[in-house]
Parts: structure tokens; C-alpha cells; sequence
């Protein structure tokens, strides 16, 4: 069987081969053909979301014509096969794109966008059956296809492509450390908060009653009250440095929860009249534009019950002086995940905890996603199991800093195999004892114990990882392991290229 080649994507392909970014593909695409597994995961992911948009448009078949638009009762259509439809981008390109996103810092930005629009590289290395280049929403929407424990499992699948890469001692030896990611939110006040919240909930509101064709305009009572909060909301933050500024925000949060509590009210009592002429109204409408209705209203009760919780927060802060967990507050509505981190001296960041693991050759062989400000120690031996499991290659010896001593701590890794444990600092110190401390072994991981703190600096400069482009818990999971993996190859490229300069 002969094969025509297209010379333009041949000459395209040689005359980029000295660029960075073009260089980082064709290592990732050697990655992709060495792994077969990859495809089949991302095809996977594709089946999974065509499934479900399957699914809803059943459902919206079956219920054209009855009383009723919700799977509350009847629960979701059970759909098990995909038949033959609109041919949907090819695994290849999906990885390649996936490969691009984590190199560039995704398609959002100006200057990620040109680069992939505009890479000679990407348009060579793209499956032979496109015909051309996809849109940036198209590009986009492939990507995010792929869930975090399907982006788990193929870094797991690079970190074993590596071992046998770069085989070496150095992969039995690792150091940890952990970092602060700022989230993609801001971290308001509850003031704030429930300002936010009622614009979204009007806002939301008003959405509804557009689609459905519904006359309801809001009442000019609402409009007071919800002005009324906003001009609390102000005042307050106008007082914080001045006289009796404790009194005045008490008396300002009383009248923003008074406000809130009388918009909730008339805002329940007027759904209940519109609801009978909503099903019916919901039921002409089309396909696409109900399963738009579905959001709008999920996002309507969302916002509905979050400024229940925040007038309960509210209430329960400043004017019983209580002290709310951090893991039952609210402390942002667009990522309600993130969490205030604070470690040591430094400033607290609004956003999410990360434990890293770092072998000698520089590759990020686990990390973990903490839930809220946990502490370093609890989370050692789990970071050192992924570790195991991902490259399947034992840790003989460990470097930490004081923020992992304990007794229970060591005695859990030494379970794992790991025969010298390194933790610098005085709590060290006091855990090892002198004669421990100074071993040559010890001191040499000791001194090593840095290079934990520069690599996460290398990940949040090179691969863009100094704050997160996506919310919620998943997809920050996601986002890091892509930026992970990312970090991986192109320090696999380094070393790469420097054992050919010493040959050279």
C-alpha cells in the first residue's frame, strides 16, 4: 500500500523542528503513540459526553407533551448506545490540542490563542483527515472533555513512559513540599457575598420570565429593598477605619439581612403564581431552549438557598460572635472550593493547598489536592502511595521540611520503604537526634531539600501555575495535572538535550 505525501506538511514539519513549542509536540505526540491506552481514554471521554447529551435529548423527546420537564420523578432516560452521527474531532487532535492547552496556559488568553492559531508546528503535526483548522470554542470544549481521573491516569501512563525513558537511581529518591495556589475567585466579604448573590439571583430571575415570555416584571418593593442593601454594603465599607465603625457595621448588616429576608419572601409567594404558567409555557418551547430553562432555574435555586446560608452565616458572625469552620462557610460563589491558605509568615492566599512530589531527575512523580488548610504531615504518606502507584518504582529515600516531622509520620512512610528520611528544620532536629542529623546520607538530602521549593516555582512560572483559569474541585484537579504533565516533558526535553550536548 503506497501513502502520497502532502510536501507542504512535510517541509512545514522540518522547517519547524528548532522551536520550543514545536519540539514540546512532537515529544508529546511520540508519547501518544507509545501509549495506545491514551486514545482509548479519550474516546472514552468523548462516548461518555455524547451519552449524556444523548440522553437529554431522549428525555426531551419523551416529554414533549406532557406535564412535567424535570427527572425528579422518572429520573434520567437510560441510554447505552451511540449510533452513527456528526463526525466529532479525531483522539489524536483532542491530545494534541490537550498538549498545546497545557503548554500555552489554555485558549482564553490573547497570546495562548495566537499561538495555537498561528503554530506551523500544531497545523503539521494534525490528523491527516482534518481538513482544517477547528474554532477556539471547539478547541476548547474537546479539552475539557477530558475529567481529572482520566487526566490522572495519563500521567500515570507518562510517568512509567519516563522511568523507561530515563532509567536511573534517581527516581528512588524524592523530596515534598507543598504551595498555595491562588484560586479563580475573589475572596469578598459576607457583605459582599449576599450583594453578589442577590444581583445574580435578579439577574436569574429576570432570564426566566425573558425565555418563557412571561410579563412578571419585579416588583418596585424589590427594587428598594435590594437598593437599600447595596447602599449598606457601601456605607459599610466606608466605615471600617472610622469612629464607632463596629456599631455601624452591626447596624448596617442588620438592615442588609432585613433587606434580603423581605426580597426572598415576596420573591417565594410570587413564584408560586407564575409556576402553573411556566410548565405550561416550558413545554413549547424547543429543544435547545429548555435545556437552557433546566440552567437558568438550577442556577435560580442555587442562588435561592446559597442567601439562606449566607444570612444564617451572617447572623450567626456578627451578631453572635461565633466562629464558623472554614469547611462549613461560604467563601466565594464562583468557586465554592477555595479556602484561605496560610502557611508560615507569608500572606494568606485565597485559593487551594498543593503537596508535590519531586524524584532527583526532576519530574513531579504525585501531588494532592488538599481539602481546606490541611496539615503537611497527614498528607506525606498518601503523596508517597500515588507516587508508588504512578511510576511503580519504590522510594528508598526522602526529603521533607519541618512542616512533615512526627513520629507517627515517620513510622508511616518507613512502612512504605523508605529507608532514609530527611526532615530539615529544628523539629527535625529534635526528631532525629544528633546522631542522625548528622549522617552524610541525611545532610546530602538535607541540602537537597530546596530543589522541592524551585520546581513548583518552575511549574507556577513556565506552566502558568501561579492562579487557576477554572472553578470547582474537578476541574482545578484537571488544570494541575495538565500543567503537571506539561512540566514533566518539557524537563524530560532538558535533560534530553543536555545528555546531547555532553555527548557532543
Amino acid at each position: 500500500m503506497q501513502f502520497e505525501l502532502d510536501q507542504e506538511r512535510v517541509n512545514r514539519i522540518f522547517s519547524a523542528r528548532n522551536t520550543d513549542f514545536g519540539d514540546f509536540l512532537r515529544k508529546g505526540m511520540e508519547f501518544y503513540y507509545d501509549n495506545p491506552e491514551v486514545e482509548r481514554i479519550i474516546l472514552a471521554c468523548q462516548n461518555r459526553v455524547g451519552l449524556e447529551k444523548k440522553r437529554q435529548r431522549v428525555w426531551e423527546a419523551q416529554q414533549r407533551g406532557q406535564g412535567s420537564f424535570g427527572w425528579y420523578e422518572g429520573g434520567a432516560p437510560d441510554v447505552s448506545e451511540l449510533l452513527t452521527g456528526r463526525p466529532r474531532m479525531h483522539p489524536h487532535n483532542v491530545f494534541l490540542f490537550y498538549l498545546a492547552c497545557s503548554y500555552a496556559d489554555g485558549v482564553c488568553k490573547a497570546d495562548a490563542r495566537a499561538l495555537i492559531m498561528e503554530s506551523e508546528s500544531l497545523r503539521a503535526l494534525l490528523h491527516c483527515s482534518t481538513k482544517r483548522m477547528p474554532g477556539i470554542t471547539t478547541i476548547l470544549e474537546q479539552v475539557n472533555q477530558i475529567e481529572a481521573h482520566s487526566s490522572e491516569r495519563i500521567l500515570q501512563l507518562q510517568l512509567r513512559w519516563l522511568a523507561r525513558k530515563d532509567a536511573s537511581p534517581q527516581w528512588q529518591e524524592m523530596v515534598v513540599d507543598s504551595t498555595a495556589i491562588r484560586a479563580n475567585a475573589a475572596h469578598p466579604c459576607d457583605s459582599a457575598l449576599l450583594v453578589e448573590s442577590l444581583d445574580a439571583l435578579l439577574r436569574q430571575y429576570r432570564r426566566i420570565h425573558e425565555m418563557l415570555g412571561v410579563e412578571m416584571a419585579i416588583s418596585p418593593k424589590v427594587e428598594k429593598w435590594h437598593k437599600q442593601a447595596h447602599i449598606q454594603h457601601r456605607q459599610m465599607g466606608m466605615m471600617r477605619k472610622k469612629a464607632g465603625a463596629k456599631k455601624r457595621v452591626r447596624q448596617g448588616y442588620r438592615g442588609m439581612l432585613h433587606a434580603s429576608v423581605k426580597i426572598l419572601n415576596h420573591l417565594i409567594q410570587h413564584e408560586q403564581k407564575w409556576m402553573h404558567e411556566a410548565v405550561e409555557k416550558t413545554l413549547l418551547l424547543s429543544i435547545a431552549r429548555r435545556s437552557r430553562f433546566e440552567k437558568q432555574r438550577a442556577r435560580y435555586r442555587h442562588y435561592l438557598h446559597t442567601i439562606v446560608r449566607l444570612i444564617e452565616q451572617s447572623h450567626m458572625r456578627v451578631f453572635e460572635g461565633k466562629h464558623l469552620n472554614m469547611a462549613h462557610k461560604i467563601m466565594s460563589n464562583k468557586d465554592p472550593d477555595a479556602v484561605i491558605v496560610s502557611k508560615g509568615q507569608r500572606e494568606a492566599v485565597f485559593g487551594h493547598k498543593l503537596q508535590a512530589g519531586f524524584n532527583r531527575a526532576g519530574y513531579c512523580c504525585a501531588f494532592l489536592l488538599n481539602k481546606g488548610n490541611g496539615s503537611d504531615s497527614r498528607s506525606l504518606h498518601e503523596v508517597l502511595s500515588r507516587s508508588i502507584e504512578n511510576t511503580g518504582i519504590k522510594v528508598i529515600a526522602l526529603s521533607v521540611d519541618d512542616g512533615y516531622a512526627g513520629v507517627q509520620t515517620q513510622r508511616e512512610v518507613t512502612k512504605l520503604g523508605v529507608q532514609y528520611f530527611s526532615v530539615s528544620g529544628a523539629k527535625g532536629k529534635r526528631q532525629q537526634g544528633e546522631v542522625l542529623w548528622n549522617d552524610p546520607t541525611i545532610q546530602e538530602l538535607r541540602n537537597w531539600r530546596s530543589a522541592g521549593e524551585s520546581r513548583i516555582s518552575t511549574i507556577k512560572q513556565r506552566q502558568h501555575l501561579r492562579r487557576l483559569r477554572r472553578s470547582s474541585r474537578s476541574a482545578v484537579e484537571a488544570e494541575i495535572i495538565s500543567k503537571i504533565f506539561a512540566y514533566n516533558l518539557c524537563t524530560y526535553q532538558r535533560r534530553l538535550l543536555s545528555r546531547l550536548r555532553k555527548a557532543a
